[in-house]
Formats: C-alpha cells, sequence, structure tokens
C-alpha cells in the first residue's frame, strides 16, 4: 500500500510539471515527422514529452549497472538512485524515473556505489585497476569530472561519438557545459538531465531583497534582462553598504556587508576570464596574459581590499567547514552572498528573509551573455569505460535515461526544489534558468596546469596588486604542464 501511495503522489506531481514544463519548450521535428523530443498530434505541434530516438528493445530482465559515488559520499550525485521510500521529491522522482526506464526497456538497474569521501583517489583507482584489464565493470560509470578528466589518456574511457544511439544535440545534454570540456573534437564525457551536481555547485549571487526594500534599492533584475548586469553595477550597489556592527574594529559574521562570498574565482568565469580555452581543433591552450585580465583582476582588487565593510570573503576566514550555519548567519545583514546553488538550496528553507537571485556579473556590458562557474569539486560527468560489453546497449539506456530525466526529474528539481518551493519571486525563476544554461567549466581548475583562476583570487587575498607578474611566473610552468596531458590525450585518440 505504501509504495501505491507513492506512486500515485509522484504522478500527480508530474502532471502538473510536464504541463508546465512543455508550455515554453518546442523541438523542431525530423523530415521523416518524427523527433527523439516527442512526436507531435496532426496539427504538428510538440506533445510536450521528450523521448529519445532509439529502437525498441527488450533485454529480458537483464542486470544495467551503473557505476556512481555512494549516497554517504561527499558530492553524492542525488540525480542517480532515489529510493520507494524516500519522502523527497527528488529521491521519489528519481526512484520513478528509474522504474519507467526499467519497465520500457525490461532491465534491472543495479547501482555500484564506490564508497568514497573525497572527490578524487578511490573511484580513481578502482576504474583504473580494473579497466586496464580489461575487466567489466559497469555500462554506465558517473563519475566526478576530476577522475574523468585525468583517465582520458589512459585510453579506458569511449569517446561518446562513437557510441551509438547517443545523440549530444538532443535538448537533454548540456550543450555549453559539454562544449566547455569537448577535447580533440571528442566528447569523453558529458552531461546531460541525468545529473544535478553541476547544477548544485554553480555560483551565482543571492541578494536580500528585505535590505534591497529597506534602502529603496531596485532589484537587479532589470540589469540581467538587458545585459547590463556588470561588476561596475554590482561596486555602485555594495559601496558603503557594509558596517562594523559589533564596534570590534574588524570584518567578522557579526557585521553587515555588501557582499559576503566563499570564492573570488567565480568572478573570474563570470567575466569569461579562463585559465584554458578550446582552439578550432578543440586543442585545449593556455590563454596568455591580455589587458582583460588586467581590468579584471583591477576590479576585483579593489572590491577585495579598498572598501571596508563593504565585502567579507568568509572562505578565506575559517568558515568552509561550516558554510550553512555561516549562510544562515550572513543572509539577515548582507546584501548579497555568492555561492553555489546547493547551499542556496540547502539554506532558503531555513531563513526569514526573502531571497532574490541573479546570475554572476559580466565583466562589462558588451561581454556576450553571463557565465556561470560550474564547480568542479562536486561536477559528475557520464562516461562509458572501454571495457563495457555492450555499447549499443549503454547508449539506448543513456539516451532513455537522459530523456526521462528531462520528463520528470529536471521538472521536479526546477520547479518544485528551486522554483515553487524555494526561490520566492518569478524573476528568480528566470535567474536560475539563465545561470544553469550558462555554465562552463575551466579546464585549467580540473587539470590544474596553472590553476589561474585560483591563484589569481590567492594574489588578492594576500593583496598583491601584481597580476602580470603572477602571470609570466605561472605560465611556463602551465603550458608545459597542458602539453604534456594533450600530447598523452591526442595519442590514446588518434589510435
Amino acid at each position: 500500500m505504501k509504495r501505491i501511495i507513492s506512486v500515485l503522489l509522484v504522478l500527480l506531481m508530474l502532471i502538473g510539471l510536464l504541463a508546465a514544463c512543455g508550455e515554453n519548450k518546442k523541438k523542431d521535428e525530423t523530415t521523416d515527422g518524427s523527433t527523439s523530443a516527442g512526436t507531435g498530434d496532426d496539427t504538428g505541434e510538440w506533445d510536450g514529452v521528450y523521448r529519445a530516438d532509439v529502437p525498441n528493445v527488450n533485454y529480458d530482465g537483464a542486470t544495467f549497472t551503473i557505476m556512481c559515488r555512494s549516497r554517504d559520499s561527499d558530492w553524492a550525485e542525488r540525480a542517480v538512485f532515489g529510493d520507494e521510500d524516500d519522502e523527497t521529491v527528488l529521491g521519489s522522482t528519481t526512484w520513478y524515473r528509474n522504474e519507467k526506464v526499467a519497465g520500457m526497456l525490461n532491465l534491472d538497474f543495479v547501482f555500484e556505489e564506490v564508497n568514497t569521501k573525497t572527490t578524487a583517489g578511490t573511484f580513481y583507482n578502482l576504474i583504473l585497476e580494473n579497466s586496464l584489464s580489461y575487466d567489466y565493470i559497469c555500462d554506465i560509470c558517473v563519475q566526478g569530472v576530476y577522475d574523468a578528466m585525468n583517465l582520458i589518456s589512459t585510453g579506458i574511457i569511449s569517446n561518446l561519438d562513437d557510441i551509438p544511439y547517443i545523440d549530444l544535440e538532443q535538448p537533454w545534454w548540456s550543450q555549453k557545459l559539454n562544449e566547455s570540456i569537448r577535447i580533440a573534437d571528442k566528447q569523453f564525457f558529458a552531461i546531460n538531465d541525468m545529473l544535478l551536481s553541476d547544477k548544485l555547485d554553480t555560483y551565482a549571487l543571492f541578494f536580500n531583497k528585505d535590505q534591497f526594500d529597506d534602502n529603496g534599492l531596485e532589484y537587479p533584475y532589470e540589469l540581467v534582462d538587458s545585459g547590463d548586469w556588470t561588476i561596475d553595477e554590482l561596486k555602485i550597489l555594495i559601496t558603503d553598504f557594509g558596517y562594523d556592527l559589533n564596534n570590534n574594529g574588524k570584518k567578522d559574521i557579526e557585521d553587515q556587508f555588501g557582499m559576503a562570498y566563499q570564492r573570488v574565482d567565480s568572478f573570474f568565469t563570470g567575466f569569461n576570464i579562463l585559465g584554458a580555452s578550446l582552439d578550432e581543433n578543440g586543442i585545449p591552450h593556455m590563454n596568455d596574459f591580455t589587458d582583460r585580465i588586467q581590468t579584471a583582476y583591477d576590479k576585483m582588487y579593489a572590491l577585495r581590499n579598498n572598501y571596508s565593510f563593504n565585502e567579507w570573503g568568509y572562505w578565506d576566514d575559517g568558515h568552509e567547514d561550516d558554510v550553512l550555519q555561516t549562510y544562515l548567519k550572513l543572509y539577515p545583514n548582507c546584501l548579497f552572498v555568492c555561492g553555489p546553488l546547493s547551499h542556496y538550496l540547502d539554506t532558503i528553507p531555513h531563513v526569514e528573509q526573502t531571497i532574490g537571485v541573479v546570475p554572476s556579473p559580466k565583466l562589462d556590458a558588451a561581454q556576450d551573455g553571463y557565465i556561470g562557474r560550474a564547480g568542479v569539486s562536486g561536477c559528475t560527468v557520464i562516461t562509458i569505460l572501454n571495457s563495457t560489453t555492450d555499447k549499443e546497449r549503454a547508449g539506448i539506456v543513456t539516451e532513455v535515461l537522459g530523456a526521462e530525466a528531462k520528463n520528470i526529474t529536471s521538472p521536479a528539481f526546477y520547479e518544485t526544489l528551486l522554483t515553487n518551493r524555494y526561490a520566492q519571486d518569478e524573476e528568480s525563476k528566470r535567474m536560475i534558468s539563465v545561470i544553469i544554461e550558462s555554465e562552463v567549466i575551466d579546464l585549467d581548475s580540473v587539470f590544474m596546469w596553472g590553476y589561474m583562476g585560483r591563484r589569481m583570487e590567492e594574489n588578492i587575498r594576500d593583496k598583491n596588486p601584481g597580476v602580470s607578474s603572477l602571470y609570466a611566473s605561472l605560465l611556463p610552468k602551465a603550458s608545459a604542464a597542458l602539453d604534456k596531458t594533450v600530447e598523452a590525450i591526442l595519442e590514446y585518440s588518434n589510435q
């Protein structure tokens, strides 16, 4: 009876979610009148249901193994495995999605959970040890991006472009983010709607609407919509806002701040300043020092060091071990709090203030779009190992899981967890979509060739105004490390 009630509740919820999901989303039909995003009626209108373009198959109850971080690991992927008895919307809808796909394809999902408390190490070693001997360990591997990146050169990860039926252009695949991690014009790993960790670890700015109202300030939504939400506009808002509330002459959690943040490097990504980029052939290269980097550094240096209580880097001041409690204490007296969506998700239900959300600002209005830094520590990616015995089946199941995640778990995540339940106004709902659709991964942050964003952050924290000299000291070694990585990747990818 409990199971029946659980399923019915999920289905009732999904009816509304799917209707909302289909209102504004369209997918062009193929020339034969069908589409992998759904079949239309006689009028050619899309019916609002995403469908993978795969053959009808019956796997006769075969086992299909998905390898992933254990559910009690740091940054466990919340949307891989659900539980029938999970009382959360995300958990119940994930369970329902898996049950639906298992029924559609007549297979039995088995989750091989790797018990690891870190973002790298145990998982990496397990994959490497088994795959080098070509031992089958799973059909799909959902691993941390650090592990995946460092396993490319070993020759044990398949190019997803070569996997039958995987179509990375379908709407359940994260187009912009996947392009940022496409190396040597090959997609060794990718992210689709089946995964949520990249989204939860994407940085944004959360603002206290009560403080805005009390101080007669306009919410920054219109600036975002017009493309004018820049670091200079943020500076205007936070200048002269901070105050030493406890009168102890130093910045601490008891004070009032224009902005409090975890990481400055997320701003550099928002400025489209990455440590490494891909050339026209998809080959990574370290980015040289430019006037734009100088400008960005100067602005962030001034923001960090030239204003008394307008900002506070609580990560640098020893609060990284108690981030949730830090957020709860910061929201009442801060105009802006910068951090990943995961902490927003965990914090908002517990604060009394009304909170809005906007993307990380641009460097200037001329910049082409907003960019969100997908966090690399928690981010997981889909890979298919060369040791996978039936790659066609792996491709079919991956596509069906992605399409059904677009239908089921993504609406639950966006509409229920982030927007309907926690985001407290309609504008924030739109902003969250902008933030997630803009996310990228800086390859330099993963491979740590130069780790330029983090090094600039440390330089600012140490009150060192020189950035050109920093680049001059780091680039030769970083470029050499990158070249070594690229050489190994190309050697494998050209085999």
